[in-house]
């Protein structure tokens, strides 16, 4: 072991062998304050890093022989932090090694009485008192005593630049010292004398701040620096808290070091019950775990947050992570939105191009039957069948318009309509789908006319007809088990002063409607129509097990 080396006593590590070397050091274990005392020599001083409760015993056992000590995280991995505690370990014994030759040399001085000046007796002394000042009146103060041996000193004013004093407080200060460091100027002391005071006294006191320059530019500085860490510190704290997202600071444990406002509403507890602790609250235990892998997305309560976990390298510490949640659920809905109107548009282009092609020979099959109607006499015996292709093909052209308006691009203009006049078109339009499932609408041709509401026919057409279409489909998904009768789907009418509310029920696959029909476009068109118009669309369970929507709609007025 060569000179130079330094011991460090340590407890908490099993095995000091495991730890990262470091430079100049030489870790040894302990484990008690007994055994410590067993291990050391007389005049040696102690540098130890230990448990809190640790170090707070040896404190209280050796006193002044602790040249330096630094507290062991208990939560973490102990063996990662114990090179960086060493390294502050030592810096810190450097320290209290320099400050006690300061204070043996002024101390020595006053002893043997070999200061020609009484002042310089105490010059140790106050530089020591303001090298310990914590903040600039501790100064003013050292400042003050140091004056007062010398002169008859009311007060030390110290001013840091830019600052200056007032023209009516300089008329109080009899004197005024610059204090400089490295050719800047850092601040003025101001000196304020009793009623007596000689020039003699001036210029004692001139000395003795002059004296004391480079110890008050010092503290000058660091107090500036301490003021502007506090003030980036306040700025930090409000912008943290003000932050939309969830965000949470951990450290290398994953332990939670500080988290805002809105991470602890996230969390559903208090922001001073999180930090210390990991991310066992229900359901984001493995939130930063999936984030470390690369997984950006997480559900929560069924909504979608974007996840981001960035590691933080800081060159004074270990490691730790900075995790910030964002909700896209609004991003996600807007998403689904925009691909459903795109989704609308292109069946629009669609239906209307097959639109245009099917209505061509409609509309000659309708010309050349009339034709054939009015040339053929009464009792023909091809009138009857001229006459039912007449009605077909008037009702394919039905048909074709009733389709067309579910696409058509209309006006978004918002008119008195009745509920009756947008659902039985709908279900013209799937009767042949129903009558091959073997299902029937019931309620819908009871509906009352004094059910109105105020919106776009077209779009109220669209959902009516969207809304049937998956219930028949669920319908489809059951009658795979084999059961082709008693299948229906009922409509019920409420109207009430401010609204109307439709209900639709069915005996079809719940599990279809919950899982498919609830993500697909058709549900995604229908309540986007229904919320602009200030409606809602909900889904439950009807009672016969099947499926129930809910439409609640804005009353015309």
């Amino acid at each position: 072991m060569s000179s130079g080396t330094e011991h460090i006593w340590i407890s908490g590590v099993k095995d000091t062998g495991e730890l990262a070397p470091v430079e100049g050091v030489e870790f040894r274990a302990f484990h008690g304050v007994d055994d410590l005392a067993a291990a050391l020599t007389d005049s040696e001083r102690l540098l130890v890093i230990a448990p809190v409760a640790v170090v707070e015993e040896v404190r209280g056992r050796f006193g002044s022989r602790i040249l330096a000590a630094r507290t062991l995280p208990s939560r973490v991995e102990a063996r990662a932090w114990v090179p960086w505690l060493a390294g502050k370990v030592l810096e810190d014994a450097r320290l209290q090694h320099d400050l006690e030759a300061a204070e043996a040399v002024a101390w020595t001085g006053v002893r043997s009485g070999r200061f020609e000046d009484p002042f310089l007796e105490f010059l140790g002394e106050s530089v020591l008192d303001i090298a310990a000042s914590a903040d600039r009146t501790a100064v003013e103060r050292a400042l003050l005593a140091a004056c007062q041996r010398l002169a008859p000193v009311e007060e030390v004013r110290l001013v840091p630049e830019p600052g200056v004093l007032s023209a009516r407080e300089l008329g109080a200060f009899r004197l005024a010292v610059p204090i400089q460091f490295g050719g800047e100027l850092k601040a003025h002391a101001y000196v304020r004398f009793a009623p007596g005071a000689t020039e003699s006294h001036v210029e004692k006191a001139g000395e003795a701040v002059l004296s004391l320059t480079d110890a008050v530019a010092l503290a000058v500085d660091r107090d500036r620096m301490l003021m502007q860490a506090e003030e980036t510190r306040a700025v930090w704290e409000a912008s943290f808290d003000t932050v939309g997202d969830p965000v949470a600071i951990l450290d290398v444990a994953l332990e939670v070091v500080r988290a805002n406002r809105a991470f602890a509403r996230f969390a559903g507890v208090s922001a001073g019950k999180l930090a210390g602790k990991r991310l066992d609250v229900e359901g984001l235990e493995n939130v930063a775990a999936k984030a470390a892998l690369g997984e950006r997305e997480w559900q929560m309560e069924g909504r979608p947050w974007q996840v981001f976990l960035d590691r933080v390298d800081r060159p004074s510490a270990p490691g730790a992570w900075v995790l910030r949640l964002r909700d896209i659920s609004v991003e996600k809905s807007l998403t689904e939105k925009i691909a459903a109107k795109a989704h609308v548009a292109e069946m629009g282009i669609l239906v209307s191009s097959v639109a245009h092609e099917v209505n061509n020979p409609i509309a000659g099959i309708l010309a050349t039957s009339q034709l054939m109607l009015k040339e053929l006499p009464e009792g023909h015996a091809w009138r009857d069948d001229v006459q039912s292709i007449q009605e077909a093909a008037a009702r394919a052209r039905d048909i074709v318009q009733k389709m067309l308006s579910l696409v058509r691009k209309s006006d978004d203009a918002s008119r008195v309509v009745s509920l009756r006049d947008c659902l039985l078109p709908a279900v013209d339009l799937l009767k042949g789908e129903a009558k091959r499932l073997h299902v029937k609408f019931e309620g819908f041709d009871g509906i009352s006319p004094e059910a109105s509401v105020e919106m776009n026919k077209n779009r109220l057409m669209q959902v009516f007809f969207h809304l049937l279409q998956q219930g028949l489909k669920a319908v489809a998904e059951k009658q795979k088990a084999g059961l082709r009768c008693g299948w229906r789907i009922a409509c019920a009418v409420s109207v009430d002063t401010n609204s109307v509310e439709v209900t639709l029920t069915d005996a079809g696959d719940s599990i279809v409607h919950q899982y498919e029909v609830q993500s697909s476009v058709a549900w995604t068109v229908s309540r986007m129509i229904l919320e602009e118009a200030g409606g809602k669309l909900s889904f439950g369970f009807g009672p016969d097990g099947g499926n129930r929507i809910l439409m609640q709609l804005p009353r015309a007025g």
